[in-house]
């Protein structure tokens, strides 16, 4: 298993850092402007950054063992 390199010459973290936490902040920002009716909008926004940031990882990590192997 490889060492993880937290620290922003990993892709990886860079891109989280891009994607995912400004969503955390909007959220946060959204939970506090919008009505409590529609707080599930604020609820979904973060989990599917979240997800759609690991797909990401998931077909790079495929592209470049791909690249690598031929």
């Amino acid at each position: 298993m490889e060492r993880f390199d937290f620290s922003f010459k990993n892709k990886y973290v860079r891109w989280w850092f891009i994607i995912v936490l400004p969503l955390i902040i909007l959220s946060a920002f959204l939970i506090y402007i919008l009505p409590n009716e529609h707080n599930w909008i604020t609820s979904l926004l973060t989990p599917i950054g979240v997800i759609l940031f690991f797909i990401w990882v998931w077909f790079d990590k495929r592209k470049n063992n791909k690249s690598q192997s031929h």
